[in-house]
């Protein structure tokens, strides 16, 4: 009886033990391929990998996996795709994923979605529990809500010597956003109405706003001396109270867009700060 039973489970365990062979080569290939930064080439293996009969565990390491190179080829959509099917029963993979996952969605500015990444799990290493409350207080920063921010800032441990200068950096930003004061554009058509190219000083582009000061002055002059010498149907005056109209108004919806154009470069380069410092520890901490 005995030998009829290893008659029959012999060639099953000879089977099983070929295919976790052949698996175990196919994950070292798919880690050659990273280590040569093939990751085009490494995509296609890893999803041949999917396609073939592995465990749910291997299927989860192949998703991860594939997800990173999916990440370092820009491919943002297509990394989330493969992070999100990691399943929860890969604890801490699935961790892994989900704050990766969770940053990318801030960097396409998925707000929404990426809060719900970063909350969809409860990590068990105090490592991850600091990246996860710090990543979220880095999305609350994005969203410019200081008060959110502000709660998950005052739960940093400061304990994590990978972290402690990012978190550092973070509250750092957060301080320079809400000390610094806003330009108004209204404001910077009313002054250059008033005096053209002060609209441009408000902003701090002194040069323009002396060309424009300048320039505005200029043409004036010449339109009041037509005036005063030829009447206002001369065609001397026409052309440089047309002229002089023209510049004027110019004067003024420069300066109005001066300032818009200021605050959106101000946000971007702050909004491009806080990213760089959300990434640089989910690359630190989720190799």
């Amino acid at each position: 009886m005995n030998i009829k039973l290893l008659q029959v489970l012999l060639p099953v365990l000879i089977f099983c033990a070929s295919v976790n062979a052949q698996v175990s080569r196919d994950f070292a290939f798919l880690n050659h391929l990273s280590n040569l930064k093939e990751y085009r080439e490494a995509l296609h293996f890893g999803d041949q990998m999917l396609n073939s009969r592995i465990s749910w565990s291997q299927r989860d390491s192949v998703n991860f996996l594939l997800g990173k190179y999916a990440y370092e080829l820009k491919e943002l959509d297509r990394s989330i795709g493969y992070f999100d099917a990691v399943s929860s029963r890969s604890t801490q993979l699935h961790t892994h994923a989900m704050l990766f996952g969770g940053f990318e969605l801030a960097y396409q500015k998925k707000y929404a979605n990426s809060k719900k990444h970063f909350l969809s799990v409860t990590p068990t290493d105090s490592a991850l529990q600091e990246l996860q409350v710090y990543e979220l207080a880095g999305l609350a920063l994005l969203e410019r809500k200081f008060e959110t921010f502000d709660k998950y800032s005052s739960r940093f441990r400061m304990a994590d010597y990978r972290l402690v200068n990012f978190q550092e950096d973070m509250r750092g930003i957060a301080k320079d956003i809400t000390g610094r004061r806003t330009k108004s554009p209204f404001l910077a058509g009313l002054m250059s109405a008033v005096v053209p190219g002060t609209g441009k000083f408000y902003t701090g582009h002194i040069g323009q706003g002396a060309m424009g000061l300048v320039g505005v002055g200029v043409l004036g002059l010449q339109a009041w001396e037509a005036y005063r010498k030829d009447g206002i149907e001369s065609p001397r005056f026409i052309v440089f109270g047309s002229l002089f109209s023209v510049f004027y108004a110019a004067n003024i919806w420069g300066s109005v867009v001066g300032v818009r154009v200021t605050e959106m470069r101000y946000n971007q380069d702050v909004d491009e700060a806080i990213l760089v410092n959300m990434h640089l520890p989910i690359r630190l901490l989720l190799r």
